[in-house]
């Protein structure tokens, strides 16, 4: 999961013309990765927090069951999902 190429691919859809995130929202580059992330830093850090409620983290995600989304647990997820969608990507 650590090397996916989210950052790949979302710098490609940046270059063919999708909106990104603004400068200010996306994850800063790092050593392993000189060139940016091109994630949102807002996106990311609900993913992690998803993980962390399903009992995972980046590096060791869950197993999960058939169902697993619709959990009343993961009701204030959803909501915040969609609104940070909306402010990520007016």
């Amino acid at each position: 999961m650590h090397r996916s190429g989210t950052s790949a691919t979302a710098a490609v859809l940046d270059e063919l013309g999708l909106e990104s995130p603004s400068a200010d929202e996306l994850v800063p580059p790092t050593r392993t990765n000189q060139r940016g992330h091109f994630e949102a830093k807002t996106l990311v850090r609900l993913n992690d927090r998803l993980l962390t409620t399903v009992g995972g983290t980046w590096s060791a995600p869950p197993p999960l069951v058939p169902g697993w989304e619709r959990a009343d647990s993961l009701d204030e997820l959803r909501a915040e999902a969609s609104a940070s969608f909306d402010a990520v990507f007016p």
